[in-house]
């Protein structure tokens, strides 16, 4: 109950996952900037403290409310970054505003932000979010999560579950 009152009051929540606290049989594997657009406040899951933060970004654009709603929880690291991408992946959007008009309302935010959109190819959504993420050399990831049911999500899996399970980087 106590964390559950200091989450709500508070506008992110830093998780330290068991595997950056080096505890033997560590399963966990929240390594990702996970602004849920569920959720009233932000939270940063990371693998250890990293050398860079925020200075690039890839927002991992899906179209989805719960998306928007993490960038507008990330505000405070898009005005400081360096670089901004705006990634989508092929058949891994929902009905909504295009990379393109994402991109220009950030514009109007002042940011400097490009586009990217990649084919899947072979891969899960997920795994080219990761793929791509790495190849533009991010030190920060912004996904929102659980487009669909984590009941969904469970049983035919999902980005947000692969990255949450793979990411290397916050």
């Amino acid at each position: 109950d106590a964390i559950r009152t200091d989450v709500i009051a508070s506008d992110m929540m830093i998780c330290v996952t068991e595997e950056s606290l080096n505890l033997a049989g560590a399963t966990a594997s929240c390594t990702v900037v996970l602004l849920c657009g569920r959720k009233q406040h932000s939270e940063l899951c990371v693998p250890e403290i990293p050398q860079t933060l925020g200075e690039r970004i890839v927002i991992a654009w899906n179209g989805s409310s719960e998306t928007a709603r993490t960038i507008a929880m990330g505000m405070p690291f898009l005005h400081r970054a360096d670089r901004i991408t705006v990634l989508t992946v092929e058949k891994g959007l929902v009905p909504g505003p295009s990379a393109r008009e994402l991109a220009l309302s950030l514009r109007r935010h002042g940011l400097h932000v490009e586009t990217l959109e990649v084919a899947a190819d072979h891969r899960s959504p997920g795994e080219a979010i990761l793929d791509e993420t790495k190849k533009l050399g991010a030190d920060l990831l912004i996904k929102g999560a659980y487009t669909h049911s984590r009941l969904r999500q469970m049983i035919f899996g999902g980005a947000t579950s692969h990255i949450l399970a793979e990411a290397d980087m916050p």
